[in-house]
């Protein structure tokens, strides 16, 4: 029998809708030679993920480098994909003198300190960066998730910072980011245009206040002016990429609508793996980033007095480092549910989404709020050249996290020279 293979444009269509396909098997290309052509269509990803106050030391970092470490107790749950994955150690974070802003810095790693008579001031985050890179190639230039309500993040709601160090708002309940990816619009097209065209009038009306200004401030206002045109220009773009979506329908969810119920623990982390992950096989997105939630994990481990910030100052054995290890357990297993599911769903091309995935996986302080040699885990990407399957150890108090996310940032393509306090990439990981 022969099989006829599905454009990946396929949509099915109704007399009240048309719904685009996502991945099936029956796309897979016929031969070895349409398979490679594929291949080198399928886009790369990136997915940051993390977490406030660190991990416990002692269980969580393997005691030797290379391939044949062995597996530490706080990743026990990882063993079975450990050549998906990779430890990276002595990666720093000292350019932010804050101890509890580590969600904060984490994707910018920025001093935010730096400049006095300002107080405190961001710089863009690498997944924005990313996001820019793949703009109007996807509906949502990047989907930023978080917890909020949650200590030791720091200043900001999410992980994202825009081209102006604000903070980007993150999406923490599960049933509006379903929405979001997979329910239809309930305007139609043309109330759809209507809405954009006014945004466009507004910018318009703004700039040309803003040129007339110009004429009569001073040099310094001018800078700020410029800084403010930058901005209007962005959302401009913006806008031109959101219209080319308008009218085109939104793809069909893999997975069923969460039900309307308050989500604990591990199972509203691992609901929000399951949203990414839709989000990327459907093409929608190839950014993520998640602020995850650790309050609600200590509460699903009874830990009963003991808070998250008292956790992360255990000393010795003691009962708050029991705590904290189970903690590490806990957020070990959901990580390995990710991996898994990332392994096991195929992307718009046929590809596995693990493999041209990036996932970071960390926290941006260590216990007592280190920042040197932070925790941190880079699963995926093997079918793009990362090398994974080790304990990478890298010079201490030398290789700042900023090379991690300039490596990451070039890998996928985007064109950058420097990041933050970047000194270099990491070619051991990312040979090509």
């Amino acid at each position: 029998m022969i099989r006829k293979r599905l454009s990946r444009r396929t949509f099915l269509k109704s007399a009240s809708a048309t719904i685009a396909l996502p991945w099936l098997e029956s796309m897979t290309p016929l031969s070895a030679a349409q398979a490679s052509t594929v291949a080198t269509e399928a886009p790369r990803r990136l997915m940051f993920l993390s977490y406030p106050y660190g991990v416990t030391e002692e269980a969580w970092f393997p005691k030797t480098a290379g391939a044949k470490y062995e597996m530490p107790k706080a990743l026990k749950p990882l063993e079975r994909y450990r050549k998906y994955f990779s430890v990276v150690s002595n990666l720093s974070s000292q350019a932010c003198p804050s101890v509890h802003s580590g969600c904060t810095t984490f994707l910018t790693c920025a001093d935010v300190y730096r400049n006095p008579s300002i107080g405190f001031s961001n710089t863009v985050s690498c997944d924005q960066l990313a996001a820019e890179h793949f703009l109007g190639k996807t509906r949502l230039p990047s989907l930023t998730l978080t917890e909020k309500g949650e200590g030791g993040m720091g200043p900001g709601s999410s992980l994202a910072w825009d081209s102006r160090g604000s903070a980007i708002p993150g999406e923490g309940d599960p049933m509006k980011v379903f929405n979001k990816l997979f329910t239809p619009e309930t305007l139609t097209e043309e109330q759809q245009r209507d809405r954009l065209a006014r945004k466009e009038s507004v910018l318009d009306t703004i700039l040309d206040d803003a040129k007339r200004m110009e004429r009569v401030i001073s040099s310094s206002d001018k800078d700020k002016l410029d800084e403010y045109f930058t901005s209007v220009r962005q959302m401009e773009r913006q806008l031109e990429e959101t219209s080319q979506w308008i009218g085109k329908p939104k793809p069909k969810s893999p997975l069923a609508l969460p039900e309307a119920e308050e989500f604990k623990g591990s199972q509203k982390i691992k609901l929000m793996y399951d949203l990414m992950v839709a989000a990327l096989q459907t093409d929608q997105t190839r950014v993520c980033s998640y602020r995850q939630p650790l309050n609600v994990l200590l509460k699903e481990l009874e830990s009963g007095n003991c808070g998250s910030h008292q956790m992360s100052h255990y000393k010795g054995h003691d009962s708050r480092y029991e705590v904290s290890l189970r903690r590490d357990i806990l957020q070990a297993q959901s990580l390995a549910y990710l991996i898994h599911k990332l392994g096991t769903t195929k992307d718009v091309a046929g590809n596995s989404l693990l493999d041209q995935t990036l996932v970071a996986y960390g926290s941006n302080i260590r216990t007592v709020h280190m920042q040197r040699n932070i925790p941190f885990l880079l699963a995926g990407g093997t079918g793009t050249g990362v090398k994974q399957g080790q304990h990478y150890v890298f010079e201490e108090n030398d290789t700042p996290l900023a090379n991690m996310w300039l490596s990451m940032l070039q890998h996928t393509g985007v064109q950058a020279e420097s990041f933050s306090n970047s000194n270099g990439t990491l070619k051991e990981i990312f040979p090509v």
